[in-house]
């Protein structure tokens, strides 16, 4: 089974940070993809080839330096919805993530999400949406 798996956390320094770092190590361990919103350290890694943050995400994903080139190739970043619900529809059989949008753009495509409750507005969005 092809799993993304995402998760919230805007700088290192996010108070959401540790509440996260089990999604993030689940990530590295079983994920086929990791979708990235505003996880800046992960960004820089993936966008702009940014190798000196490789260290800090090897800590906080529980993985070995040398395997940070592996993960960061597991990054994929999307400017707009259609893209991401395509990729879905062709990369992913199930989402899990702690970011609403990321099971959104899942669910339109078809594939079954889960939602991992962080914080009271993602639970009250997540009840309201049913």
């Amino acid at each position: 089974m092809r799993f993304s798996i995402s998760q919230t956390r805007y700088d290192r320094d996010d108070e959401l940070a540790r509440n996260q770092q089990f999604l993030a190590r689940m990530a590295a361990r079983r994920a086929h993809s990791i979708v990235l919103q505003s996880e800046t350290e992960e960004l820089k890694a993936a966008l702009e080839r940014d190798k000196s943050n490789h260290a800090w995400i090897a800590s906080y994903y529980g993985i070995s330096l040398r395997r940070v080139d592996a993960l960061v190739a597991k990054f994929h970043v999307f400017s707009n919805a259609a893209d991401w619900i395509s990729f879905h529809k062709m990369n992913t059989d199930f989402t899990i993530s702690s970011r609403i949008h990321g099971c959104i753009a899942s669910l339109l495509a078809g594939k079954p999400a889960m939602l991992v409750q962080h914080d009271p507005r993602t639970m009250e969005l997540a009840e309201t949406m049913g």
